[in-house]
């Protein structure tokens, strides 16, 4: 993910994930890279586009039931 978007910034955690600042296009956009990355990407901030992204994942698990 990090080659193929512009950054804000970039930092290797202790824990071998790595935290990216981006500024998105717009919430619709955010949540399709966030379908396309699935489990290997989280929000974390901020608390209400982490909701948002957490709440979008469960209405597509209900889906494939």
């Amino acid at each position: 993910m990090a080659e193929s978007y512009p950054l804000e910034s970039q930092e290797i955690l202790a824990d071998g994930w790595v935290r990216v600042h981006l500024t998105a296009g717009g919430t619709a956009w955010l949540e399709k890279l966030l379908l396309r990355l699935g489990p290997q990407a989280r929000v974390v901030t901020p608390p209400e586009l982490a909701e948002r992204a957490r709440a979008l994942a469960c209405r597509l698990a209900q889906r494939y039931r």
